[in-house]
């Protein structure tokens, strides 16, 4: 007897017709679609925005160890080294490709002022296990 795992259909989608795909559906909605190089962004604290330095300094070959502003201390998390706080690795990774990615990001999640409430969400993320847990949480 099949396993649920087993069960299930899997398709493979090229990756280059992914990005095509994404860019279709976002013409219809009105979004841009903007390319961002992902590098460093899941080694670089979101709260000191580094992740431009770093993008520059790549051009130059230059040895980034001791430029990162924090580590992954296990599966899924990471330490930051200036505000020695822990976060989810994905959180962090994603905040510095928005960063990378727009203009608007950066100047709307600035840590401190108005959106200081940026460090608590990114640090104490909310556990939501089902669609209908998500929704109920948007609508409060």
């Amino acid at each position: 007897k099949l396993n649920k795992a087993n069960k299930q259909n899997f398709i493979q989608i090229p990756f280059g017709k992914l990005i095509r795909y994404i860019e279709y559906k976002a013409k219809d909605y009105g979004i841009k679609v903007k390319y961002v190089d992902e590098s460093y962004t899941s080694k670089v604290s979101c709260f000191t925005e580094d992740i431009k330095v770093i993008q520059e300094l790549l051009q130059y070959n230059l040895d980034l160890t001791n430029a990162l502003g924090g580590k992954r201390v296990k599966r899924g998390l990471f330490k930051d080294k200036v505000i020695n706080k822990i976060i989810n690795a994905d959180l962090n990774g994603a905040r510095n490709i928005c960063l990378l990615g727009s203009k608007k990001a950066q100047q709307k999640y600035k840590v401190g002022g108005e959106n200081r409430w940026l460090n608590l969400k990114l640090c104490n993320p909310i556990k939501v296990e089902s669609d209908f847990e998500l929704c109920r949480f948007i609508a409060s």
